[in-house]
């Protein structure tokens, strides 16, 4: 098999051994995913091991002298078990993380202990001392190393359990609780998984200070509540006392490890508080036991885990982790041949880069480098999973890209480039759509070449549609790949977002095979209802397909296109956007809805003589079980006939589709709709249980707005009465403009960069 092997400072070697044999008590990994960690880099270029192994000695617990092998965050499947194994528990074919702590074993050890197995004086890592290593094609470990993984954990979420690991213990001993004020000092990948780690242990307030803009930017996007670049020269000791009152942080966790870090932990920490050192140290460090006496302060450490993976699995899986941020962390994935140039050397050139690079294991040719949260036009340095959007340059950036060089010539989309992307691109690339001013052009999907090649072995993740054509085409491919795999032995694709922008306007976007050219609400009302009983069938089987794993749905602009997703459950949906779409919410016809005015148009044609929806039957099985976030833009109050919308018997239907939703953003909400919101909310206060935050950015101004918008401040203060955890937060802002009847106001560039971050 192939493996990466350590011999030495900056000497790794991609090298063939023999795949190791299974033994008692043991189970074989094949490897899926593997990360790069900070230990990682100063192994290679500072000589990390400080004493066994060496090439002479060997390490007391592996035996091992160098080369060894590397890599100690991985997952992957069990595929085949060794004599005395529990069969009970572990079986071939499990998705496992991987605890890579190795230990003496002796009786009288410390280690003899699972919540104290780390302490052990001749504890070994794997991937570090011996015992194989992640970046290999297998793996073969002790059971009890290996964690399972339920079945709503991907394999990558897998390989991020070993650093989530390292910040849930220093959370845990820190005991941080509801209500505390931490402060973490360090914005790496430790810092940002403890960031959000103590935000699950309850922590009110977490400031984090780290050194470079991009780091602390991602820090400031994951959720602190407030970010210090100390590179800047801002006195962090000052802020952090007047964010907390004068009184300093319950707890700070130090991830850097150093004198000044250590300082910093000493004065802004309150009397009594805790400081929690997680860092490995290069020096030694002045502590100043005067300051630590008067103020009472606990120093504690946090070494690596111990017994902490199968809380942190469970916590994972019941969804206390967005896993979609934890995801977006991996900056790029390559495959094991190029990990040398691309994975290590890729870090060690970008060292202000934050996040961790993963390779493919089982990938035997090169493939292109991934970065998960990178805009549109960065595609070209790091290719985006599965959709390359290229954007006119009016909507580029003012700086000089790779795709901006030779993929847009600053005058109009240089669509015949498309084909002169590496091979490897066309691997990850579903689509690739040209934007001008939030309306489709002309998608090459089926047009290059390239991609009619290799479309055969995709592995689908983001999907983008944009006509029912593209969406037949796609379910034909899916198919396709679903025989593929299972002919192959290999995972089924999955889909984890799905964007549909079916968007109006003079571009004349193609909707129908028959040809038809949608540029209203209006011309939709001549449509058949065969077709629309066709349409409604294609979007049903699209989710029945893909609505097993799809976590993110976005409906952009859609006067034709209802929602016949209701008829089917979307059980890992967390986030649904619809854009537009004061027709979208309304086009869930019920018998308990006084739908007058559009009944004909939403009920009978476009359902095609279905039965309307079953409220009972809908709170018995809601389509979005797990849906927490509900955006809707362009709530203008109007329908496209101008008649007013029932927004007290559409909310209900709402209550019933997502009981979980926890999350409610509104946009261009009217005067009217305003006060049908504060209506419904006094006097139906517990109508979302789950609800704590309601976003309404209005589209009026003036003492009509202004007394609108108090109507609801106070209709909402009073129904965080019925809601026990925390009081209803209420954002209201006027950020988009007023309709004046131009398309751009239906696609707001704020909108659309939110959007970009979001889907790219």
């Amino acid at each position: 098999m192939k493996a990466i092997r350590y011999y030495g400072p900056k000497d790794l070697r991609l090298e063939d051994i023999p795949e190791p044999v299974v033994g008692p008590g043991q189970v074989k990994i094949k490897i899926a995913w593997c990360g790069i960690c900070g230990s990682d880099l100063h192994m290679y270029e500072h000589n990390f091991l400080d004493g066994p192994p060496t090439a002479t000695e060997p390490h007391p617990t592996t035996g091992e002298t160098l080369p060894v092998g590397v890599g100690h965050e991985f997952s992957g499947t069990i595929v085949e078990l060794g004599p005395a194994v529990d069969t009970s528990k572990y079986a071939v074919g499990q998705n496992v993380a991987v605890e890579p702590v190795l230990t003496c074993n002796k009786p009288s050890c410390i280690c003899a202990s699972i919540n104290t197995r780390n302490l052990c004086p001749q504890s070994a890592a794997i991937g570090i001392s011996g015992g194989g290593g992640g970046l290999s094609e297998y793996v073969v470990i002790a059971q009890e190393l290996a964690h399972i993984l339920p079945e709503n954990l991907s394999l990558e979420i897998g390989a991020l359990v070993e650093p989530l690991a390292v910040a849930w213990r220093a959370v845990k001993l820190s005991h941080v609780k509801a209500g505390d004020k931490v402060l973490i000092i360090g914005a790496g990948p430790i810092g940002v998984f403890v960031l959000k780690v103590a935000q699950i242990f309850g922590a009110a307030w977490v400031g984090i200070s780290g050194r470079g803009s991009k780091r602390c930017a991602l820090a400031q996007q994951y959720g602190a509540s407030v970010v210090y670049d100390a590179s800047t020269g801002i006195d962090v000791i000052a802020e952090t006392l007047k964010a907390t009152d004068g009184r300093g942080a319950d707890v700070v966790i130090d991830c850097a490890g150093s004198q000044s870090t250590l300082d910093t932990a000493l004065k802004a920490t309150r009397a009594g508080g805790t400081i929690m050192n997680v860092a490995g140290w290069t020096a030694r460090p002045a502590i100043d036991m005067n300051l630590m006496l008067v103020k009472e302060l606990v120093l504690a450490n946090s070494l690596a885990y111990a017994g902490d993976h199968p809380e942190l699995i469970q916590a994972l899986a019941d969804g206390k982790f967005d896993l979609d941020e934890l995801e977006a962390l991996i900056t790029r994935r390559v495959a094991l041949e190029e990990y040398l140039e691309k994975g290590l050397g890729a870090l060690l050139h970008e060292k202000d880069q934050h996040g961790m690079s993963y390779k493919e294991a089982m990938r035997q040719s090169a493939s292109p480098s991934l970065a998960l949260g990178a805009t549109a036009i960065q595609v070209g340095i790091v290719y985006k999973t599965c959709t390359l959007d290229a954007w006119w340059e009016t909507l580029a950036p003012s700086h000089s890209t790779y795709i901006h060089k030779f993929l847009i010539n600053l005058q109009k989309p240089q669509v015949f480039m498309a084909d002169s992307l590496p091979i490897d691109v066309w691997r990850d690339i579903f689509e690739f759509t040209c934007i001008d001013g939030g309306r489709t052009a002309s998608s090459l999907s089926c047009v290059s070449k390239a991609f009619r090649t290799i479309s055969a072995t995709y592995q689908f993740r983001s999907v983008r549609l944009s006509r029912l054509r593209d969406i037949q085409k796609f379910l034909t491919r899916y198919d396709a790949a679903l025989a593929t795999a299972s002919t192959a032995g290999c995972d089924p694709p999955r889909v984890y977002h799905l964007l549909l922008s079916f968007l109006p306007g003079e571009t004349d976007v193609t909707l129908l095979d028959a040809g038809c050219h949608m540029r209203d609400f209006h011309a939709w009302r001549d449509m058949k209802g065969a077709w629309n009983a066709r349409c409604v069938d294609l979007l049903s089987r699209l989710f029945v397909l893909v609505g097993g794993h799809l976590k993110t749905l976005t409906v952009l602009q859609s006067p034709t296109i209802p929602l016949p997703f209701v008829r089917c459950t979307l059980p890992a949906l967390r986030e649904l956007t619809l854009l537009a779409d004061d027709r979208l919410l309304v086009r869930l016809p019920s018998e308990s809805v006084d739908h007058s005015s559009w009944v004909e148009l939403s009920n009978t044609e476009f359902y095609a003589a279905r039965a309307p929806l079953d409220l009972t039957e809908i709170a018995a099985n809601p389509p979005f079980p797990a849906l927490e976030r509900l955006h809707v833009v362009d709530v203008s109050g109007e329908d496209v006939a101008r008649k007013r919308l029932p927004w007290a018997t559409t909310f209900p239907v709402w209550a019933k589709l997502a009981p979980r939703l926890a999350v409610l953003h509104f946009s261009h909400a009217d005067a009217a709709t305003l006060r049908d919101m504060g209506h419904l909310f006094r006097t139906t206060p517990l109508l979302f249980p789950a609800l704590r935050t309601l976003a309404v950015q209005p589209a009026v101004e003036g003492p009509e707005g202004a007394a609108a918008v108090a109507a609801l401040r106070e209709a909402c203060a009073r129904a965080a009465l019925g809601h026990a955890l925390s009081p209803l937060r209420v954002d209201c802002e006027d950020v988009y403009p007023a309709t004046d009847g131009n398309d751009s106001a239906y696609w707001p560039r704020k909108l659309e960069a939110e959007w970009s971050k979001r889907m790219l």
